[in-house]
């Protein structure tokens, strides 16, 4: 009877540690699985973070590549490819109540010889929200009574909004260049006396390509038309993702412009 007893003891001691065991077992799994958790959703939420900065610096990375190469008006007697004018006309093709931006630009050496050189381009956002460039070949190797062919290349998913603003840089004159030395006379020619130098062929002036001049000189506007036959100083690009408040700003000077932005000289 007492050996049944004392059997009976060391049952219920070993099956109370058993519990503890499992208990503390529990307890530990179940803080390592809190931690674990919470370590894959920081590093979920990482990995977004970086995706979404990556698509950023691609579209500030392309938006650089082809903003600062926009081609400049030239006169009516030299040959060449000018565009750049703003539109919020999409007929259906663009998202209700975004702008779009015609411009011509030099895309240097491609691989396909049809979108290489000149080429006309538009920046706009198509009906599913993603920021689009649309790239042309230039008017002269467009194929006879066909569609000009045309490549889409997307910058940038999930817009809600885009926007351009223009600078007009205020009317500060002509530029001022440094005067070169007075050099030696050349041999067999008398001192006091100019050389006889070919002039070059005369430029049509700036006047003569605008149609409507644009204004107010010294400001941004939100609307460039095509009659105004140049480029601005600066653009502005403002670009809304979905779900944000903050837009995204992109702003380039425009090297090739007939009115670049003058300092005090």
């Amino acid at each position: 009877m007492i050996h049944s007893v004392s059997l009976k003891k060391r049952s219920f001691a070993t099956l109370l540690e058993v519990l503890i065991a499992l208990s503390l077992t529990t307890i530990i799994l179940t803080t390592l699985s809190y931690f674990y958790l919470q370590i894959d959703s920081l590093n979920r939420a990482s990995e977004r973070v970086q995706l979404e900065s990556f698509k950023r610096r691609f579209l500030q990375y392309r938006l650089t590549q082809i903003m600062p190469k926009t081609l400049s008006f030239k006169g009516k007697n030299r040959e060449g490819l000018s565009f750049f004018f703003s539109t919020t006309f999409s007929e259906g093709l663009f998202l209700q109540g975004t702008e779009s931006l015609v411009f011509a630009y030099d895309n240097c050496v491609n691989l396909d010889s049809t979108f290489a050189a000149e080429v006309l381009a538009r920046l706009y956002v198509d009906l599913e929200g993603r920021f689009c460039l649309g790239i042309w070949p230039a008017p002269k190797r467009w194929p006879a009574d066909e569609m000009p062919p045309m490549k889409k290349e997307i910058l940038f998913e999930g817009v809600e909004m885009l926007k351009f603003q223009f600078f007009i840089p205020p009317d500060k004159g002509e530029l001022k260049f440094l005067k070169k030395p007075k050099a030696s006379s050349p041999k067999g020619q008398q001192p006091g006396k100019k050389p006889v130098e070919k002039q070059p062929p005369s430029v049509p002036l700036l006047e003569d390509l605008t149609a409507v001049e644009p204004g107010p000189k010294g400001s941004w506007v939100d609307v460039w038309q095509k009659e105004y036959n140049q480029s601005p100083a600066i653009v502005r690009i403002i670009l809304t993702p979905k779900g944000s408040k903050q837009p995204l700003i992109y702003v380039f000077p425009l090297p090739n412009c007939q009115r670049p932005i003058i300092y005090d000289q």
